[in-house]
């Protein structure tokens, strides 16, 4: 039996014009992810705060269902 060994292709393939975006671009939509990553971010900090104060949780004991 003879093994035939995987040769890497000779050359760089083809990339389509389209493939990549204008450096400009680019950067716009990174910035533009980037801030609304920050805006998340601090929804859920606020959220965070919210649950783990001492008022909400008493709140949430107290509205809770009764054993």
């Amino acid at each position: 039996m003879r093994l035939r060994l995987w040769r890497k292709p000779q050359g760089e393939l083809p990339v389509p014009k389209d493939a990549h975006p204008p450096p400009g671009e680019a950067q716009v939509k990174v910035s533009e992810v980037l801030e609304e990553l920050r805006e998340e971010v601090v929804r859920l900090e606020d959220t965070v705060k919210k649950l783990t104060s001492p008022t909400s949780f008493q709140e949430a004991r107290s509205s809770g269902p009764e054993r």
